[in-house]
């Protein structure tokens, strides 16, 4: 007798020998990508790296939260990311967080757009210096010396004072790797000028200002309008640079005086433009310290100025900026709109006269550098 098997039903036989699928959103299979993958979109260390970091950490951040679409306000990863994420938190290092099953390049972009974007959990800093680089260039190994100390230093916008040859600035700028130089107008035998991190800012215009006054400011002020690039939310600012003039007799002293007075004009005339974001930095020749009566600051340190001068800490706790004869007069002055754009973080006096050479004041300069640093809320894009 012959025993004859009857054929199961095709699609019965299919979802047999089909294996369990991963949970995805319904219609929606993972691509080899969304599995997992070292091709993660973001560099180590940068600042949406440490923005996503922050994000996954965060106990508060939920896997409903991770899960969401992103159309709903959620960070938009699939089910099997979030869950790997949720269970494997916290992270030391973007590099464990690419080690998460499922978490992949369409999962990083998802939480670099999340946590950039949407949380302003992506802060990048931001570093203002002033620089008066005596009678530039001062000596023939001078022009060497500033462009190793720019490139280790790395500041995104320099105010600098004394330049006194122009081919050399120029010269030195073409040494620079990524910065763009501009230069003020000819003053009492030097001018000011600026450096400028073009990755970090765009120039938008640049001004000189007070050049028909020439007794109040024996240097003309330099005036930059810049665009931070990276912001998350458009950021520009005014930054200028003054060279006041010298010496302590009543004379300069009131020069000095009417300068101060002039800029917080200048300020009040940005402020009812509505671009009130001003930093203004230099060697303003003189102590914010003084007593009253004979301070020339007032004007732009009172409060209806709005504004801060950030180097009055180091000022009152001793620290100089001018080597020769110990004293603080390389300031910078920063109006409460910047602060609204950008969190403050510190200012220094870098001396480089003890941490680079001994040769420091022989080569570059008198002056030692002042440095304000913010951070800075950064948007990100695939």
């Amino acid at each position: 007798m012959k025993t004859f098997l009857t054929p199961l039903p095709a699609l019965l036989l299919i979802t047999a020998l089909t294996p369990a699928c991963d949970p995805t959103p319904p219609g929606r299979a993972l691509d080899e990508d969304e599995r997992g993958s070292a091709a993660f979109c973001v560099e180590p260390g940068s600042a949406a790296a440490e923005g996503m970091l922050a994000l996954v950490n965060d106990e508060a951040v939920s896997l409903e939260l991770l899960d969401a679409a992103a159309a709903s306000g959620g960070v938009g990863l699939y089910r099997n990311a979030a869950i790997g994420i949720a269970d494997a938190r916290p992270f030391t290092s973007i590099e464990q967080l690419d080690a998460v099953p499922y978490v992949g390049r369409a999962a990083c972009e998802a939480l670099a757009k999340y946590a950039c974007n949407e949380a302003g959990r992506c802060r990048a800093p931001v570093s203002m210096m002033s620089w008066n680089i005596e009678h530039f260039p001062m000596t023939e190994d001078t022009q060497a010396a500033v462009v190793e100390l720019v490139e280790e230093l790395r500041p995104d916008v320099i105010g600098v004072q004394e330049i006194q040859n122009r081919d050399a600035f120029w010269d030195m700028v073409d040494q620079l790797d990524g910065y763009e130089g501009i230069v003020g107008q000819r003053g009492y035998f030097t001018r000011v000028g600026m450096l400028v991190r073009s990755d970090v800012v765009e120039v938008l215009e640049t001004e000189d200002l007070f050049v028909d006054d020439a007794y109040t400011f024996p240097r003309s002020v330099l005036a930059a309008r810049l665009r931070l690039r990276e912001a998350l939310r458009p950021t520009t600012l005014d930054f200028a640079v003054v060279h006041l003039k010298a010496f302590g007799d009543a004379e300069s002293v009131q020069r000095r005086r009417s300068a101060v007075e002039q800029l917080r004009g200048w300020v009040d005339e940005r402020r009812s433009a509505g671009e009130g974001e001003v930093v203004i930095v230099g060697d303003w020749n003189d102590r914010l310290t003084d007593d009253e009566d004979d301070n020339v600051f007032l004007p732009l340190s009172e409060d209806a100025a709005e504004a801060e001068f950030v180097t009055l800490e180091l000022a009152e706790a001793g620290d100089s900026s001018y080597v020769p004869f110990p004293s603080l007069i390389d300031h910078i002055l920063v109006t409460d709109e910047v602060f609204e754009g950008m969190t403050y973080q510190t200012t220094e006096v870098l001396r480089l006269d003890e941490t680079w050479s001994s040769t420091y004041e022989k080569v570059v300069s008198d002056h030692r550098p002042v440095r304000a640093s913010f951070e800075l809320a950064v948007g990100w894009a695939p």
